[in-house]
Parts: structure tokens; C-alpha cells; sequence
């Protein structure tokens, strides 16, 4: 199951978080994190505590049962520094935390004109700043 919007918890607003979440049975909850996305590592934190809360543990991974289902910075939007630089604290601060996994979003940019940003590939082939960055993490971490 993947939840977004957490803030609404914090508000006291209805949300799938706190009304739907406690009444499943998923093997993995993610969190779709674009509410979070370039607002510091305490907000991340903050809403993964919130899901991991309200998320019943499951069979195969008992309490560690929470990822994130969508993670990004928009090259267009954030720049490519500061897009980096969000995507760098995203991944430390939820693998710090414990998620399972996370997924970034997208490798290829398939929402056509105009480009939203959310590429490691272009449309025109070119691999990104974002693509040499991924590629870094996995050739220190094998």
C-alpha cells in the first residue's frame, strides 16, 4: 500500500495514513514523499515515524515494513546542485531511518512535453547529473 499526504495526519485532516492504513494487511507500506521533498531531513523523519506508527507489522518484515514508493527532485524545478542535493539527503535519511527500499522517480521522462525534470535520462538520450550521481551510490555500495 502507498500513502502521500501525511501532512494531513498532522492536521487532523481525514487521510489514508490514520483511517486506512491501521485497518490492512500489506507485506510493505510506502510512502509517496513529494510533500517532503526539499524541506529538511526532520520532515521525512517525521512522516515515515507517522506511517511506521500506524502501519501493523507483517509476516515477512515485521515492523521494518516501510519504503518510499516515489522519491525525486524535478531537475527543472529544484536546479541540478540543489536537486542533488535533495536526493542525496532523501536517500541518507531514509536508509538511515530503516526503509526497505527506494524508489526513484522516473529514469526516463515519459510525461512528454513540457519536461517536468524527473529524468536520469532525457528525452533526446543524454544522461543527467542525476544518472552519474545514482551511478556513484551503486559503485560505493556494490
Amino acid at each position: 500500500m502507498e500513502v502521500n499526504r501525511i501532512n494531513r495526519s498532522f492536521l487532523g485532516l481525514p487521510n489514508a495514513t490514520d483511517d486506512v492504513v491501521p485497518n490492512t494487511r500489506c507485506d510493505l507500506y510506502a510512502y509517496s514523499m513529494w510533500e517532503s521533498a526539499g524541506k529538511g531531513p526532520e520532515v521525512l523523519t517525521q512522516r515515515l515515524n507517522r506511517l511506521a506508527a500506524r502501519a501493523p507489522d507483517s509476516d515477512p518484515y515485521g515492523g521494518q515494513n516501510i519504503f518510499l514508493g516515489e522519491f525525486g527532485a524535478p531537475e527543472n524545478i529544484w536546479g541540478t546542485e540543489e536537486g542533488l542535493g535533495i536526493l542525496d539527503e532523501t536517500i541518507m535519511t531514509s536508509l538511515d531511518w530503516g526503509v526497505q527500499w527506494a524508489i526513484f522517480w522516473q529514469v526516463y521522462d515519459n510525461e512528454g512535453p513540457p519536461a517536468n525534470g524527473h529524468w536520469l535520462v532525457k528525452e533526446d538520450g543524454s544522461r543527467t547529473d542525476y544518472w552519474d550521481f545514482f551511478a556513484g551510490l551503486l559503485e560505493a555500495n556494490p
